[in-house]
């Protein structure tokens, strides 16, 4: 249940970082490994990474955009299940 992440993403825990710069402007954006905006439709299912690795990622379970709650973009994920890595 939660996000599946397929392509051998493998982050250590405690080492995620949030950046608001973008690919043009941020000279470390080639290590970013995974950025999933969540934008788009309340309900939707489709999480488009935007790191230059285009991983593949698939909802599972009740995972989905959740337009009631947006604190950047149009949408944030909505989720009661955990977050699984493959």
């Amino acid at each position: 249940m939660g996000i599946t992440i397929t392509g051998g993403v493998k982050v250590p825990q405690g080492k995620f970082s949030v950046t608001t710069s973008s690919a043009a402007t941020d000279p470390n954006f080639s290590d970013v490994a995974l950025l999933l905006h969540m934008d788009g439709s309340d309900g939707g299912s489709t999480f488009t990474d935007n790191s230059s690795f285009n991983h593949t990622v698939t909802a599972n379970g009740s995972s989905n955009t959740s337009t009631d709650q947006v604190k950047f973009g149009t949408a944030s994920l909505e989720t009661n299940v955990g977050v699984s890595r493959s």
